[in-house]
């Protein structure tokens, strides 16, 4: 009778503890999927995600670790491209945010750490701007296989460059060529007070769409491009005046003659 008594007890606890797990399991994953459900209403389908890669019941409480850390990054990316940081940055300075958000160096986000964190940005926007200018005005000049077209000019940009092996054929811009083509179309609607320029209508897109329809040109606001077989793309500016601004702020005057040097 005692041993009876005994095993319906144990049995009687294994029971309990069996439905409290399932019930703590349930209410984990209703949980879950009500943080996912939050996360994509915030921040759309791009970065609700929870677990970076497929997750193992082996270590729990270093995988809720690991997934927290994973939402805080997928939160900074989210609040940097809301706010267009990267359009003001030269590609130097992104690639170091980029690294920032990847290895978690960003703190976790409070009220106080965001706003603190924009400010900082904030502050040196200017900088930020004017080294994205640089980079934009030293893509353009021309390295020693590019001088060899007369177009090109080594020390200032004249009102037609010639960018080589920028195509290729037959569909799309180079990857290699659509980073710095950007930053120029991102420069050159800032200093006309444009704001970063919006999907479809950024010269990427624009240029990426007419060579899908087999022509040999696109027209935007500040560029007229032409491209040819030999992969070569023809850029005139459209804007003397915001060219004359981009030659003034990215010649670095102290080393080479800028274009009011140049009479």
């Amino acid at each position: 009778m005692t041993t009876d008594m005994i095993e319906h007890q144990r049995m009687s606890v294994i029971v309990d503890n069996y439905e409290q797990a399932q019930a703590e399991v349930k209410q984990g994953f209703e949980l879950l999927a009500r943080a996912k459900d939050r996360l994509e209403a915030l921040f759309g389908d791009y970065h609700d995600d929870i677990f970076k890669d497929r997750i193992s019941d082996r270590n729990l409480r270093a995988t809720a670790e690991d997934s927290a850390k994973y939402v805080r990054r997928q939160a900074w990316e989210y609040l940097v491209d809301h706010l267009q940081l990267r359009s003001i940055m030269s590609d130097a300075a992104k690639k170091h945010l980029d690294k920032q958000i990847e290895e978690n160096q960003l703190p976790e986000i409070t009220h106080a750490n965001v706003n603190e964190t924009f400010m900082q940005f904030m502050k040196n926007a200017d900088v930020f701007f004017q080294d994205a200018v640089k980079e934009v005005f030293n893509f353009l000049i021309p390295g020693r296989f590019a001088a060899k077209y007369k177009t090109n000019q080594q020390y200032m940009i004249g009102a037609k460059v010639i960018i080589p092996h920028a195509i290729e054929w037959p569909y799309h811009i180079q990857f290699h060529k659509e980073q710095p083509l950007r930053a120029l179309d991102n420069v050159f609607h800032r200093l006309d007070g444009k704001g970063t320029p919006k999907y479809p209508h950024d010269f990427i897109t624009t240029v990426n769409a007419a060579m899908r329809e087999r022509k040999t040109e696109a027209i935007t606001p500040y560029f007229r491009c032409r491209w040819y077989l030999n992969g070569n793309m023809h850029l005139t500016f459209l804007r003397p005046d915001l060219l004359k601004i981009l030659n003034q702020r990215g010649g670095d005057h102290a080393h080479v003659p800028g274009p009011e040097e140049r009479r």
